[in-house]
């Protein structure tokens, strides 16, 4: 978590070049923390007991009992997304990765055990895989889940997100995590007019995805705060690629600079989160509080990286801005949310 005393930090080859020093202001958001500081140890949980058997019953065609014990970790896990490092990842699920769509079963489960599952495209599917189908993301109408790409921070369209680990690639394919609110913070400390850049309107593309009288891009803020809540949504590769549609608004000098800025203070190692999962291992985050990535892949020979990705609308969510509407449809706490 963050340190409640100053420190001080330095970027290397920001804007002009120039070596900025600067004072990491006190925070206050529970989901804040620095990548070099962050203790894995503390966001990682094994499955319980009862769990795995609700879950292995589950695939006996019994009903999925999500009370007693499995309702406590549910809890546990929903108190790490919302006042702790904001992600878990949880350890137990290999006995279930022999079968592909027996570990889709499963993930469904949990994905129920901790909120509602939302689709995540216009097929209606509520569950995808994460895996190379020679897609390119150099296609602004393609999806990066569908490619070997590596992919930079972004946010995705729900509430929580989950990621359950198949089968992981030869080579590359690991995860990274940054906290928003830290990042934030960062670049208000140092550039307060770019901080106050990406609290207005971005264009973003939506990759082929929006629906019937849609336009194919939405204005949606990079930051916002509601009712005292932190939120955020970055997809710097959408904003970008909005700017190939003719009627989308152009951006501007400045706004450029605060996206590029915001990209610097991310990929600095000291400020974000590397780690790769294994098979097995399941990754849940606070969508609107941290900011994921992936590195480029290279598959094994005979098995292809493969990751069951479930999007979550959460009860216990946080308001999000009026600005959220075209993507989410309902801002309201707790309400069914996002998706496609």
């Amino acid at each position: 978590m963050c340190s409640a005393q100053p420190q001080s930090f330095q970027i290397k080859g920001a804007i002009n070049m120039k070596e900025l020093s600067f004072t990491e202001p006190y925070v206050n958001e529970p989901v804040c923390w620095k990548g070099d500081n962050l203790s894995l140890q503390r966001s990682r949980f094994v499955l319980p007991q009862e769990l795995e058997e609700a879950l292995k019953k589950v695939l006996q065609d019994e009903q999925f009992a999500a009370d007693g014990p499995v309702s406590d970790f549910a809890d546990v896990v929903h108190n790490q997304l919302d006042w702790e490092s904001g992600f878990c990842i949880v350890d137990g699920l290999e006995k279930f990765c022999v079968d592909l769509d027996e570990y889709v079963r499963v993930t469904e489960c949990l994905g129920e055990m901790l909120g509602t599952l939302v689709q995540q495209n216009l097929a209606g599917d509520k569950i995808v895989l994460v895996r190379d189908d020679g897609h390119t993301t150099e296609n602004p109408n393609n999806r990066g889940h569908k490619s070997s790409d590596g992919l930079g921070f972004h946010n995705d369209r729900c509430d929580i997100i989950g990621l359950a680990c198949y089968a992981q690639s030869d080579i590359g394919g690991e995860s990274t995590l940054v906290s928003a609110k830290y990042v934030h913070d960062i670049i208000g400390a140092a550039r307060p007019d770019l901080l106050a850049q990406l609290y207005g309107v971005f264009p973003n593309h939506r990759r082929g995805e929006e629906r019937e009288g849609e336009d194919p891009w939405c204005s949606l803020p990079v930051f916002a705060s509601v009712n005292g809540e932190f939120v955020c949504r970055f997809v710097k590769r959408f904003i970008i690629d909005s700017q190939t549609l003719p009627d989308a608004p152009r951006l501007t000098a400045k706004q450029i600079e605060a996206l590029d800025f915001m990209e610097q203070v991310i990929e600095d190692p000291d400020n974000h989160f590397r780690f790769k999962l294994r098979e097995g291992q399941v990754l849940i985050l606070n969508n609107h509080v941290l900011l994921h990535g992936r590195s480029h892949f290279k598959d094994k020979a005979d098995k292809k990286r493969t990751l069951v990705r479930v999007w979550l609308a959460n009860k216990q969510s946080r308001p999000l801005p009026e600005a959220f509407i075209p993507l989410y449809r309902n801002v309201s706490a707790g309400a069914v949310r996002g998706g496609i």
